[in-house]
């Protein structure tokens, strides 16, 4: 999924406005397993969600801050357009 690079940023393959600097698309877990930040991996699941893509939006939405959903419901936005998942991520309290 992460494919794309402009120096430093990673660039999503599916809209040239979408990004984030490449050394934060990433994360550690407690026992150091690296994993790829949850906004960003939920981006791309929106392009087509099946039944697990949205159980795994009902399970990691409410986990997000108000900045990771803001970076997600505008990156939505920016590749699909409208979609399902906007208005279930601004009802979110803080959003």
């Amino acid at each position: 999924m992460l494919d794309e690079a402009d120096g430093e940023a990673w660039v999503s393959r599916r809209h040239s406005q979408i990004g984030q600097p490449a050394r934060e698309i990433g994360a550690r877990s407690a026992d150091g397993i690296p994993y790829l930040i949850p906004e960003i991996q939920l981006f791309y699941k929106a392009g087509r969600p099946r039944p697990k893509d949205e159980q795994d939006f009902d399970e990691a939405i409410g986990i997000l801050d108000s900045d990771q959903r803001r970076w997600l419901s505008g990156a939505i936005a920016i590749a699909y357009g409208e979609h399902p998942w906007l208005a279930r991520i601004t009802a979110m309290p803080g959003s």
